[in-house]
């Protein structure tokens, strides 16, 4: 698994389509299908936007404590205590 940055993150993600769900249920559990990004750096805030199941934002500084990249493309980030570790992975054939 590789560091990288909310920066990184963002300018791989691009305007792509991705799945995010729990990897456990400790704490607060998402799944979410259909979800893009969107990083506002003035209010260092992640938002987890997903077609179907409304928008998720949480504060970089204050939740999240990891992000992390595996050699097959998933993305981890791993949150306080109060989210799950959530894994991200690219959805195909999506127009």
């Amino acid at each position: 698994m590789k560091d990288i940055t909310v920066k990184e993150l963002m300018e791989m993600v691009g305007g792509d389509i991705y799945q995010a769900e729990s990897v456990d249920r400790y704490g607060i559990y998402i799944r979410m299908g259909q979800v893009s990004f969107i990083y506002d750096e003035d209010m260092d805030e992640l938002a987890f936007r997903s077609r179907s199941a409304g928008e998720i934002s949480l504060n970089v500084g204050s939740s999240i404590e990891y992000i992390g990249i595996g050699e097959d493309g998933t993305i981890v980030i791993e949150f306080n205590s109060q989210v799950s570790v959530i894994e991200i992975r690219k959805m195909e054939g999506l127009v």
